[in-house]
């Protein structure tokens, strides 16, 4: 009975079924399998940034590791992905490769959730409104417009010296009351303007002294 108990305990220690990702295989041709395996986010909820070979770009790319569940093509950093299977690039389709290579601007892709199922809220940058949009990123098997906020979208795809939106969101939130302000401005002046004119208009008694406007406009009621 105690050897049966502890024969799943072995085995989970070991990195049997429901442990993390087990050590990848060694030789060049379990590498070069390794690094055409597809990134898998997991059955857990962590969020750990790892990396993963991209085989149809050629090139290493981030994903958001749930913790368990995944495989070989699972690296802790970008220079360990490179080291490991950069030399591979060569197995991935020469088309694939083509395909992502002729993509001049990366901001103009669409967004892309991904295959994986986590829910990560990411940006994505539209050239035709020269503005950004939120998005929901599944964890890998993503784009590179794909920004962690706002203000990075706008700082890596904006066209430099393009402060249109700066100016749109200006006018959006403060345009009404800049508007507001500038017509109460233009009372206050219309009334000191009509009511300079009725002073100025109003017949004086015969021998007095010319006044002074600040002092007619003290007298004045204010207009209503």
């Amino acid at each position: 009975m105690a050897a049966g108990r502890l024969l799943p305990l072995l085995l989970l220690l070991l990195g049997g079924p429901g442990g993390s990702a087990r050590d990848p295989p060694s030789g060049p041709a379990a590498l070069a399998a390794r690094c055409r395996l597809p990134a898998l986010t997991g059955r857990c909820r962590a969020s750990i940034p790892r990396w993963f070979f991209n085989a149809s770009s050629g090139s290493c790319e981030s994903f958001v590791f749930g913790g368990c569940g995944g495989n070989g093509n699972n690296f802790g950093s970008e220079r360990e992905c490179r080291e490991s299977c950069g030399d591979t690039a060569g197995t991935a389709p020469s088309s694939a490769v083509t395909t992502n290579s002729t993509l001049a601007d990366p901001c103009s892709a669409p967004p892309v959730t991904g295959p994986c199922r986590a829910a990560f809220p990411r940006w994505f940058y539209v050239p035709a409104e020269k503005s950004c949009r939120e998005f929901t990123y599944g964890g890998c098997r993503g784009n590179a417009n794909n920004h962690r906020d706002e203000r990075e979208c706008l700082r890596g795809c904006r066209p430099q010296g393009d402060f249109s939106d700066e100016f749109r969101r200006f006018f959006s939130s403060k345009g009404l009351a800049l508007v507001a302000l500038l017509a109460l401005l233009a009372l206050v002046a219309a009334g000191l303007s009509v009511a300079r004119s009725r002073c100025r208009a109003k017949p004086r008694a015969p021998g007095a002294a010319g006044g002074d406007d600040r002092e007619c406009l003290m007298k004045e009621p204010y207009p209503a």
